[in-house]
């Protein structure tokens, strides 16, 4: 008895409850340190990865669907995967820039093929039926040994929700969610049932890590891409690698910035985080094999890192959202400038 009451005298002396808090910190702190150190190296292990494990993983000569192929990341990806002999499909709604996309890609390499399908996500008053996804893409690519799918359509009209116009907003939902899930259900039974491992990637973005002001639908759309992404890489881990690709900044036609350009920008925010497509493609089919989730580049974890420090701290956000959607609105105006 005289033990427990020693005991709990010690305990609740000032003193002591100090000298346990800076103990519990210090532990704290070290466990972050680690935790660090862990994140600086497994980021330097991920960026020493090569696409070259690619063609043994998946088949050297099979083929890869690219949706949104013509331009931008998923003609980049187009070109890394025909350098690592894959034979290349381009899903796209624009004959000319597929043609001129395709050149690019047999360029890289002469011996493989290459293959277009124009599909329009957004041309039809209602969504695409099944039937059309099936008629108009898959009978289209039936005979092929696709061992890869790189869900790369996106549309972006940015500005506040209201000011959107709804057609826009429906135009973001069919591009950014229906062709992912459709293709993908589509086309999953064919490459599981192929007797070599494949691989699917969503491309998402960064922007699913947190609501972002000024683009509420088109990350909405890529938070469900995120979503898919994930949970098919746990269903089909056996025999598909699946990843969420959460690019950050990337030089394209698509926010308007010339690849040319991506690391000599007006803004530091630019200089700090923007790469061009062929950076984006290279880093994010290097993690195909290994991850469920990556950012790819180097720039684009640290990229995301302060997306989230922004986004989610509670005194940072309002401001951090106002400015967001005001650069948003300002690029809304000028597209309906320009209209």
């Amino acid at each position: 008895m005289d033990y427990l009451n020693s005991l709990t005298t010690t305990l609740w002396n000032p003193q002591t409850k100090f000298t346990i808090l800076v103990s519990l910190i210090r532990i704290l702190g070290f466990l972050k340190l680690l935790e660090l150190l862990y994140r600086v190296w497994w980021t330097i292990r991920r960026n020493l990865r090569s696409t070259a494990a690619l063609t043994a993983r998946y088949g050297k000569g099979s083929w890869a669907v690219v949706t949104g192929g013509s331009d931008g990341i998923g003609l980049a990806m187009a070109k890394v995967l025909a350098r690592r002999e894959f034979n290349i499909v381009i899903v796209s709604r624009n004959p000319a820039k597929m043609a001129d996309a395709a050149n690019e890609i047999k360029a890289v390499n002469p011996k493989i093929e290459v293959r277009t399908v124009e599909f329009d996500f957004t041309k039809t008053q209602n969504s695409h039926s099944v039937a059309e996804y099936q008629s108009g893409i898959i009978d289209k690519i039936a005979s092929l040994d696709i061992s890869l799918l790189i869900n790369n359509a996106g549309y972006l009209v940015p500005g506040d929700f209201d000011r959107i116009p709804l057609e826009e907003h429906k135009h973001m939902i069919d591009v950014g969610i229906m062709p992912a899930t459709m293709i993908t259900k589509l086309l999953t039974d064919k490459m599981l049932a192929r007797g070599k491992r494949t691989g699917t990637m969503f491309v998402s973005s960064v922007q699913a890590q947190a609501p972002i002001a000024g683009t509420a639908t088109y990350g909405a759309s890529k938070v469900y891409m995120d979503f898919l992404a994930k949970a098919l890489a746990h269903e089909h881990r056996a025999q598909m690698d699946v990843m969420s690709y959460q690019c950050g900044l990337v030089a394209t036609k698509f926010i308007g910035i010339d690849p040319k350009r991506a690391n000599r920008g007006s803004t530091l925010y630019q200089k700090l985080f923007c790469i061009t497509p062929e950076q984006a493609a290279e880093r994010a089919l290097a993690d195909l094999p290994h991850e469920f989730l990556s950012h790819g580049h180097f720039k684009h974890d640290v990229y995301a890192l302060f997306i989230r420090t922004m986004a989610l701290t509670w005194f940072l956000a309002p401001s951090f959202n106002k400015a967001a959607s005001q650069k948003a609105n300002n690029a809304l105006a000028k597209l309906q400038k320009n209209k």
